[in-house]
């Protein structure tokens, strides 16, 4: 089991996330793959859409969105979530 896994099993076991009805068997990849396709869709020096926010916002609404689907509660996502770190590595 790899990290985010385990990170989303202990989630659901301390009642900071719920099992979803996701018919998917690795939600990570779906994660995975909408956080490459937003990156992908900013390379050009004209974004090749324009979410009209600015980046900061763009990474908290995209992270929340994917938090949520993995099932963790959005009480959780408000409380602890900082995009800190996820900012500096965009940097």
């Amino acid at each position: 089991m790899g990290a985010t896994a385990c990170s989303l099993k202990a989630a659901i076991e301390s009642e900071d996330a719920t099992v979803t009805d996701s018919l998917i068997d690795t939600p990570y990849w779906l994660a995975h793959h909408l956080t490459v396709g937003l990156r992908l869709l900013a390379l050009p020096e004209k974004p090749a859409v324009d979410y009209k926010v600015g980046r900061k916002r763009l990474v908290e609404e995209s992270t929340g969105f994917i938090l949520r689907g993995l099932g963790v509660k959005p009480e959780v996502i408000k409380e602890r979530y900082d995009s800190t770190s996820i900012m500096k590595s965009l940097s």
